[in-house]
């Protein structure tokens, strides 16, 4: 079992937790991970522009940032409800106005960030390539249980 945590800034972005919640549990299990705490921040344009500038170098909004966990890649256990240990993976911003301006797929683009956390990149043409045949396949599996 894990634990997905999600947090809007905004009310507007309450409609997007129950799908991010679910695909992201899901994915979690097409990976076959357990007792991962994973945190999810649906966040504004101007709150992920700040982060992506800060972390990144970069001065503009975007769709989703991925932050590993502090001390990765040995993960810090934390109690939730009773004696569960959980290992916390990491936290996942998307920003769902930037999302719905650019027509991008919300649910992928969960997926896309979860990704990131296992450690895929898509610095090179074969690791973007990998990276988009496990998001497909992920995403199919995904829609099969939505």
């Amino acid at each position: 079992m894990n634990r997905v945590r999600l947090i809007s800034s905004n009310p507007r972005y309450l409609k997007f937790e129950k799908e991010a919640k679910r695909v992201l549990e899901e994915t979690l299990l097409v990976l076959k991970k357990k007792n991962f705490l994973l945190e999810v921040f649906l966040i504004g344009d101007r709150q992920i522009r700040g982060l992506n500038r800060e972390f990144r170098g970069k001065d503009m909004a975007t769709n989703v940032l991925s932050f590993e966990g502090v001390e990765a890649p040995e993960f810090i256990e934390v109690k939730e409800g009773g004696d569960k240990k959980f290992k916390s993976l990491g936290e996942i911003y998307l920003a769902p106005d930037f999302i719905l301006k650019k027509r991008q797929d919300f649910s992928k683009l969960a997926i896309h960030g979860l990704l990131h956390l296992f450690g895929y990149k898509h610095e090179k043409k074969s690791d973007t390539i990998s990276m988009q045949k496990l998001e497909e396949r992920i995403w199919a599996k995904t829609l099969l249980q939505g």
